[in-house]
């Protein structure tokens, strides 16, 4: 009776903690979207923003962000990421390494060839922190380790029972800012732009940037990224308590079913007992 408890209170905690990052993906994705039409109906291509690990460079490994978990008893959920990363090392060319987020998937990726140089704890950090490590990883230590071609692992809420994890480039994370560097980009003009020419293409479609457009790009590039890593880290933390509900829920009713059982057999067993006793005495007052 008490493991049917301690499972029903794990379940509460877990939808009412799912409850709360479903409102926080709401507002991640209005603040994505709101981001992507500020920049829409521009092509910009600045000739001077450079960012080093946006697309890969022959001769240098690529750094993937497996956005993972920490908390046990949803063993599926890290299942399906670690099987996501091995299918993706079998049709890579490069090598990569692992940047992981979560002691516990990063416990199983080790046991793939690929490298884990660095792994981020959970903990109480919130979605808004970790999206900022890992930009903050990105910036400093990914460049100064001359890592490129940053792609990010991370699970998609679909519903309460559905959950995929995917991974992309941050080339196609980012396509709507049409940067120079982004050469796989489909239709991106060769070359950059001017400053002037950048400038009067934001004043073409009625959006003049200030101080300029490069200026501006600049941050946009970084917030655009920032956004784009929150709303996924807010997705890995609801898919992880959404798949950790359904196994309390699970573990609930196996509980229940299992009491049931073990009810029914102490009864039987019991009324064994009791025919047993009866038939005895009856025996005895019939040989008397």
């Amino acid at each position: 009776m008490s493991t049917e408890r301690v499972m029903s209170a794990m379940k509460l905690m877990a939808g009412t903690r799912l409850r709360k990052l479903e409102a926080s993906l709401e507002a991640a994705k209005k603040e994505a979207r709101a981001f992507r039409r500020l920049v829409a109906g521009v092509r910009l291509m600045p000739a001077d923003v450079t960012l080093p690990f946006y697309a890969q460079d022959k001769g240098k490994k690529p750094v993937w962000v497996v956005l993972g978990g920490d908390k046990g008893l949803c063993g599926s959920f890290h299942f399906q990421i670690f099987k996501a990363v091995q299918q993706a090392l079998t049709v890579t060319k490069t090598q990569p390494v692992l940047y992981v987020v979560g002691t516990r998937t990063a416990r199983m990726l080790r046991r793939l060839e690929a490298p884990v140089i660095d792994v981020q704890v959970w903990g109480r950090t919130s979605a808004e922190g970790m999206a900022a490590q890992v930009l903050t990883f990105l910036e400093t230590e990914a460049k100064a380790e001359g890592l490129t071609g940053a792609r990010v692992f991370a699970t998609r809420f679909k519903n309460a029972f559905s959950q995929n994890v995917q991974h992309e480039t941050l080339v196609c994370l980012m396509k709507d800012l049409w940067c120079a560097q982004s050469a796989a980009v489909k239709h991106a003009p060769k070359g950059g732009r001017t400053a002037e020419e950048l400038d009067q293409a934001f004043v073409e479609v009625g959006r003049p940037a200030e101080p300029s457009a490069t200026v501006f790009l600049q941050h946009a590039v970084r917030f655009y990224l920032y956004a784009i890593l929150y709303q996924a880290c807010v997705e890995t933390r609801l898919c992880e308590e959404s798949i950790r509900m359904s196994a309390m829920d699970n573990a609930a009713r196996n509980s229940e079913e299992l009491l049931e059982a073990i009810n029914l057999r102490y009864n039987q067993t019991r009324q064994m007992m009791i025919t047993r006793e009866l038939i005895e005495v009856v025996s005895g007052a019939n040989a008397l």
